[in-house]
């Protein structure tokens, strides 16, 4: 999955709140690998982040870049959910 505009030169439209849903066979887990980010930074993370819930309601990641220093390298190489959704 990817953000709006992502690959066409733009940028991601201000003010973006985007939920994606991914629902595998019951059972199953979800594997989740970021092969790119480009987000501003910002005091807090309070403006550009990424939050993966689990379908329990549980939070799997909360990527919130503060410094002008966070890159993909800080992201975990994979996420694995514990539920299908």
């Amino acid at each position: 999955m990817t953000s709006p505009n992502f690959g066409d030169g733009l940028t991601y439209p201000n003010d973006l709140n985007n939920k994606q849903t991914i629902q595998v066979e019951e059972g199953k887990a979800i594997k989740i690998h970021f092969t790119h980010w480009d987000v501003e930074h910002s005091p807090g993370g309070e403006c550009d982040y990424v939050t993966i819930t689990e379908g329990d309601g549980t939070t799997l990641a909360n990527i919130r870049p503060d410094d002008r220093g966070f890159s993909l390298k800080d992201i975990p190489d994979f996420l694995v959910s514990k539920t299908d959704t």
